[in-house]
């Protein structure tokens, strides 16, 4: 799943904005939706696609039909293949109540779409830092809403954060992060000579003690 970095991406119609992961308390897709019930006539067509399958199915479907927003809500549930899912969208959406590394937001990054997210206590800043998104305060959702339609208005700005996106991305690398780890675990125990950085890294992950999680 490696897009391509070189040109902006190609919106389709309707314009969408996708969320994607476990439907789960944590993720906060009801404070998503309830932002998204805040734009009203200025969804102007757009489409909020939650991508994903989990226990709150129902909920948030629910919570969709009493928001007044099931006509613009799409929950498809799990795809086999997620790079459509990124391809097909204009802006991606993240309102988790916690993070640990969003790997969504990193693929929607290397796919070139703009980001808005709520700056949950770790994740979506250490990402966007790079730039290629908006944060906003977590559990904001008049703050979510309202930068999620400053998006959606304006195509020109989407590409910025879209170039963005695309550029803060590379930090995470196969090549950039196998190098960090490597300096690392130098740091800690030299190299032997003559070895190859996997041989090391090899040597090193057999000698670390494993723990159940």
């Amino acid at each position: 799943m490696k897009p391509s970095v070189t040109t902006p991406k190609v919106e389709a119609s309707p314009h969408v904005v996708l969320a994607l992961g476990r439907l789960e308390h944590e993720k906060g897709y009801d404070r998503l939706m309830r932002a998204w019930s805040l734009l009203g006539s200025k969804r102007n067509g757009w489409l909020l696609r939650i991508v994903g399958e989990g226990s709150e199915r129902q909920a948030l479907s629910a919570l969709a039909a009493e928001l007044g927003v099931s006509d613009s809500v799409c929950l498809p549930g799990a795809i086999r293949d997620v790079a459509v899912a990124y391809e097909s969208a204009s802006i991606f959406a993240m309102t988790s109540r916690w993070e640990g590394l969003p790997m969504t937001l990193i693929e929607a990054q290397s796919f070139g779409l703009p980001a808005v997210a709520m700056d949950c206590e770790t994740g979506p800043r250490e990402i966007l830092s790079g730039g290629g998104g908006i944060l906003v305060a977590d559990g904001d959702e008049t703050a979510m809403a309202r930068e999620l339609h400053r998006l959606m208005c304006d195509g020109a700005a989407r590409v910025t954060l879209a170039r963005e996106a695309q550029l803060a991305s590379g930090r995470f690398s196969p090549a950039i992060v196998t190098a960090e780890w490597l300096h690392l675990l130098e740091s800690i125990s030299p190299r032997p000579s003559g070895w190859q950085g996997s041989q090391y890294v090899d040597l090193v992950s057999r000698a670390t003690p494993r723990h159940s999680t």
